[in-house]
């Protein structure tokens, strides 16, 4: 999930159960790998201010969810619609 803030940097939220025994150094570093994966590591930098990794999202955002597959042209459209 992405939350976009009014300076145009995101939050990125990333749903999973299978990093449950790991503690929360190296859940971030499997994240930033994830991500650096899919976006590039300048492209993480440059718009991704916070990684969270939940065991499940809050009510009010399951409506919003979408697969991390679809992350990197979902950030594009973002920052391109901020024109």
């Amino acid at each position: 999930m992405l939350l976009k803030y009014d300076d145009g940097m995101f939050e990125v939220v990333i749903q999973t159960n299978d990093l449950r025994g790991f503690d929360e150094s190296d859940k971030c570093s499997v994240s930033e790998i994830l991500l650096d994966g899919i976006l590039g590591e300048e492209e993480r930098m440059q718009y991704i201010c916070s990684i969270e990794i939940v065991d499940e999202f809050e009510d009010q955002y399951k409506k919003i969810q979408s697969y991390i597959k679809d992350m990197h042209s979902h950030i594009k459209g973002l920052i391109s619609s901020r024109g």
